[in-house]
């Protein structure tokens, strides 16, 4: 069979958000051999991955037969390097043989993990980024209420609140720490930022704001001014980052590890490759897209209807995203919703309370519930907005939903 008589080989490195829903906008092209590696078996809830910490059994997807209905091919396997000379990667399937795929069009879908600065690092502290980890944790988290012991959390980002928050609800003996390099609430409006601090004493989290972490050990953490804090489990939720892979086969990547990527989400230098979600670095409007979910299915679902307009060559269209709020879950019974100008800037106006959680709560079930009916129908269900259209309002409806990040 000769190059021009075979189909194109579309290769999708990750099964997340991101991930799922490029191929799934991919596949409806019809034209094209869709490959999907990925780690796991099964999509990961990975904004739920505080509640499994808690103890909750988040609702997963199994991907093999999801992917099937849309005709692409899953590899349940760890990709070990990128050789875009040769166009293709290589790596190990979930039996440990070597994995080598080629492709035509690679779509980089990663995700990030959580930073561990340090080897201490990762040794003695939990981090979020594995929902059978995160379980695994919580039977630790129990032991340690029980007896009425310490959680230190370290990072004051919306993982690192939500997990505080979680824990010292649901686990009213524990005592629960948090620590930040800067302040509570950065980057929120003053009214948000008040209730967040509200809030966390409500709870009776102990909050040390603008204490950088330099040392953990097994039971201690130090700060910069050395100021040991003491602790039964540390949960590390210091910032993420991007897999090396991309840096490691020489693609241009920020300081987070996320491939730089053109107008159209192509790496600026490998134009057979595209990168999406936590895996790359856009400006949007003079700001570069912060990593959320928010921004993972639209970057995802442009790519996916990118790869249709690819196969059928038609031109590429530029990739636009404008905010509407940002949700934070404060436990199962408070929340926050910051609204945000279409550039992500916090505007005055805040919901809390019971709105709050309910507006959370929809996002969350609206994320897993259009990743798996786009897979399930075959159809784009999900929209979002531009950066220069108007806002919409939560819960009008489920594709909207997506535009409050999570």
């Amino acid at each position: 069979m000769t190059y021009l008589q075979r189909k194109r080989r579309i290769l999708i490195l990750g099964g997340g958000y991101a991930g799922l829903i490029a191929a799934a906008r991919s596949a409806r092209a019809g034209s094209a051999e869709i490959t999907l590696v990925n780690a796991r078996p099964e999509f990961v809830q990975r904004i739920r991955l505080h509640e499994a910490l808690a103890g909750s059994s988040p609702r997963t997807l199994a991907l093999a037969p999801a992917l099937a209905r849309r005709g692409v091919r899953f590899v349940q396997g760890f990709v070990e390097q990128l050789q875009p000379d040769r166009q293709r990667v290589v790596g190990r399937d979930s039996a440990g043989n070597r994995l080598e795929l080629g492709y035509d069009e690679l779509i980089v879908a990663l995700g990030s993990r959580t930073a561990a600065p340090t080897p201490d690092v990762a040794a003695h502290t939990v981090r979020l980024d594995d929902q059978a980890a995160a379980q695994a944790a919580s039977e630790q988290i129990r032991q340690v209420a029980r007896r009425g012991g310490r959680v230190l959390i370290v990072g004051a980002g919306l993982t690192g609140i939500e997990t505080a928050a979680e824990l010292a609800e649901r686990f009213p003996t524990l005592r629960v720490g948090l620590t930040t390099n800067g302040r509570i609430g950065e980057g929120y409006s003053a009214e948000g930022e008040h209730y967040l601090r509200q809030r966390l004493a409500r709870l009776g989290i102990e909050v040390w704001e603008q204490t950088p972490i330099t040392g953990v050990e097994q039971g201690h953490a130090w700060t910069a001014s050395g100021t040991v804090l003491p602790f039964d489990m540390c949960v590390w939720c210091g910032g993420f980052e991007a897999p090396p892979l991309a840096r490691e086969a020489g693609l241009q990547v920020d300081s987070d590890g996320r491939v730089v990527v053109d107008a159209v989400l192509r790496a600026v230098d490998q134009p057979n490759i595209f990168a999406v979600g936590d895996a790359a670095a856009i400006t949007v409007g003079g700001k570069t897209i912060r990593m959320a979910c928010a921004s993972a299915l639209p970057m995802g679902g442009h790519v996916g209807d990118n790869i249709r307009r690819l196969l059928r060559g038609a031109e590429l269209k530029p990739f636009d995203l404008g905010f509407a709020a940002r949700c934070i879950s404060l436990g199962r019974r408070d929340g926050l919703v910051q609204w945000t100008t279409l550039d992500d800037t916090a505007r005055p106006k805040i919901w809390t309370q019971r709105r709050a959680v309910y507006s959370k709560e929809l996002i969350c079930r609206a994320t897993y519930t259009i990743v798996a009916q786009e897979l399930r129908l075959g159809i784009p269900l999900y929209h979002w907005v531009g950066s220069g259209k108007a806002q919409g309002e939560i819960g009008q409806a489920a594709g909207r939903a997506q535009e409050i990040s999570a």
